[in-house]
């Protein structure tokens, strides 16, 4: 973690750098103590999500396979750094256990290696609350949707039936999350075929999201930690 730390110090020391050459460029004066006073209150800002993150990810790493002797330096470094961005850059809380979910191999893997990591992170961060909640219950819904002539694309039914009765969403807005969600390449949609309207449905890369990372604990634990009625 101590890599990760400094380099969340050297992103401080280059904003206060940037921004005493942005007056300087204008022909204003560099007041010095503004600008320590500015470089102060970004370290406060990153120290607070640091520890932050720093808590959600050796909480979360103590729940998976994966143990930090089992992988090289280089990849701890890598997977490490890119979650402390995350964190920096503000990230949701959520967010962020579920990349470490993700990375600790909580599923059913050994967890990632930093380039599978990198690829799977910029996906992570960009999911909303409601997105997740939306995707892993569908993810459920269609594994057990099975029997004898079932059509599965019937399992959207079934989760916006869970959704209105357990997170107050009605079928207006499970359709809307679950739209939106059509920009991450992990649902697909079908109109007409399924009692008319539309059905969603699981691509393969929301299967390889789902074995990675324990989504529903991961929602279950944010939840606790949050209290109700918080995201």
């Amino acid at each position: 973690m101590g890599l990760a730390y400094e380099g969340l110090w050297m992103v401080a020391e280059i904003i206060n750098a940037v921004a005493a050459d942005v007056l300087a460029l204008y022909g204003l004066p560099v007041a010095g103590t503004t600008v320590a006073l500015g470089a102060t209150a970004w370290r406060s800002l990153i120290a607070q999500r640091v520890a932050a993150a720093r808590d959600i990810l050796t909480g979360e790493m103590s729940r998976g396979t994966k143990a930090l002797h089992d992988v090289a330096e280089d990849e701890v470094a890598a997977v490490t750094f890119r979650y402390m961005r995350a964190a920096i850059e503000g990230t949701a809380r959520l967010n962020l256990r579920l990349m470490a979910a993700t990375a600790s191999g909580q599923a059913h893997g050994a967890g990632l290696y930093a380039d599978d990591f990198l690829r799977w992170a910029d996906l992570i961060a960009s999911l909303r609350r409601e997105e997740v909640i939306v995707l892993a219950t569908l993810y459920r819904e269609w594994v057990a949707f099975t029997g004898p002539g079932v059509n599965k694309l019937g399992a959207w039914r079934v989760a916006q039936t869970l959704l209105a009765a357990l997170e107050g969403m009605d079928e207006k807005t499970s359709d809307a999350v679950g739209t939106a969600c059509l920009r991450t390449g992990l649902i697909q949609i079908a109109t007409g075929s399924y009692g008319g309207g539309q059905s969603i449905f699981p691509t393969g890369l929301l299967g390889d999201f789902m074995s990675l990372a324990d989504v529903e604990g991961v929602l279950r634990r944010h939840q606790a930690d949050q209290g109700p009625k918080r995201s």
